[in-house]
């Protein structure tokens, strides 16, 4: 009888050993899932600062961070569109911890390098083609798109991609201006300014903050680990 009930108690211990280890993990991971959100949150903020700022110094409009919805049925979320009469530039933003961060840029997925460890990461440049897609076919524009992608410099050490397509631009954030500055100088303008507001207004337009889209969306971004969905 002894023995069954130390066998018992012993199983019971164990169990909750099990729990705990379990529960502990879980929270651990959690707290890390939201400690990263949070970090990645405050860098679209600095750098929807810095972009507004430029905006506002350099006679262009600036969206920051926006879920759209067009044609009933298609909604995607943009990091931020910067307006000019040169052309419209398409923002991702990425606060991803590396050491170095490599690859090509037609290819789909890129290295990020963290200590001695080597892991795959989703093309930027394929997520924000796609905005650019939804972007496009939503406002009908008629206006040269850029895509730029910008990691956190702070977070990322170093950013090497190689064959980057024409329309694209892959930066750290310090080197943000210096980047606006060399989009502005190789361009020429194409829209007047007023043409800039009548597209501003149309984008705003199309904006989003329905809690039935955001629910939506955000099934679609942790099943396909996007953005961008289309249904």
């Amino acid at each position: 009888m002894e023995l069954y009930i130390f066998g018992v108690v012993f199983s019971l211990i164990i169990m909750f050993a099990l729990l705990f280890a379990i529960l502990f993990f879980w929270f651990k991971k959690k707290s890390k899932e939201n400690e990263l959100s949070k970090k990645g949150k405050m860098t679209e903020m600095m750098i929807n600062e810095k972009l507004g700022l430029w905006a506002n110094i350099n006679d262009a409009l600036y969206i920051p961070s926006s879920m759209y919805k067009y044609e009933k049925n298609k909604i995607f979320e943009v990091d931020g569109i910067l307006l000019t009469t040169r052309a419209l530039i398409c923002i991702e933003v990425k606060n991803i911890n590396a050491k170095r961060i490599y690859g090509t840029g037609n290819e789909k997925e890129w290295v990020k390098e963290v200590g001695n460890n080597k892991y795959m990461i989703k093309s930027p440049i394929m997520q924000n083609n796609k905005h650019i897609d939804h972007i496009v076919k939503m406002t009908n524009i008629k206006l040269p798109t850029v895509s730029l992608i910008i990691f956190d410099s702070i977070s990322c050490k170093e950013v090497n991609i190689n064959n980057v397509p024409s329309h694209a631009i892959v930066i750290r954030s310090n080197e943000l201006n210096q980047t606006l500055e060399g989009i502005m100088t190789a361009l020429i303008p194409k829209i007047s300014k007023n043409e800039i507001e009548t597209m501003f207004e149309k984008l705003k337009e199309h904006q989003t903050n329905d809690k039935k889209d955001k629910e939506l969306l955000l099934s679609f971004t942790k099943e396909y680990n996007e953005k961008t969905f289309t249904i």
